[in-house]
């Protein structure tokens, strides 16, 4: 039996399970917690690739050294496969841009549209939104971290950003 099909495939693997557990995350919380679902099932995706990995690599007596080498290559792959799945739910979750298309496709009053989406009350939405869920906390008139893990999220985006595109970091 050839292992070199697992070892190719483990990432792949590691995706489906990535999916299939972040989807039952989601219904099982009822959606109200999504981005732990995407975590959790990331971390579970991420098990699976090395496993399958390491299990290839001691069917087939690989050294270590090339072990090691096989266990980075596939979760760098799976890691890879996993932010493009995030990035898809995250583009499912928040695109308004694509609801206010359909908006105004169905919609002949731009007056209404034009109400509906002024800034402030989009940032009020927002900072509601954040609030309730506990991502900020509303203390003597002013916004702070509810969440500090969230700003450190957004700090490692930025640094991906910056290394993939080269664009200076927008946080401070």
């Amino acid at each position: 039996m050839s292992f070199y099909l697992f070892l190719a495939t483990s990432s792949v693997v590691g995706l489906l399970v990535n999916i299939v557990v972040q989807i039952a995350g989601c219904r099982w919380t009822k959606g109200k917690r999504v981005y732990y679902s995407i975590l959790f099932a990331c971390i579970v995706g991420a098990v699976v690739t090395c496993a399958i990995t390491a299990w290839a690599c001691h069917e087939m007596s690989a050294s270590l050294a090339d072990t090691l080498a096989y266990l980075v290559f596939n979760s760098m792959i799976f890691v890879c496969f996993a932010y493009g799945w995030f990035q898809f739910v995250s583009l499912n979750l928040n695109s308004l841009r694509i609801r206010m298309v359909k908006e105004i496709y169905s919609s002949s009053d731009m007056a209404e549209l034009y109400e509906q989406y002024n800034p402030s009350s989009i940032i009020k939405v927002r900072l509601e939104r954040l609030t309730k869920n506990g991502h900020l906390v509303l203390k003597d008139g002013r916004y702070y971290d509810g969440k500090p893990l969230w700003r450190f999220i957004a700090k490692v985006f930025e640094v991906l950003k910056t290394i993939i595109l080269g664009v200076p970091p927008e946080l401070k």
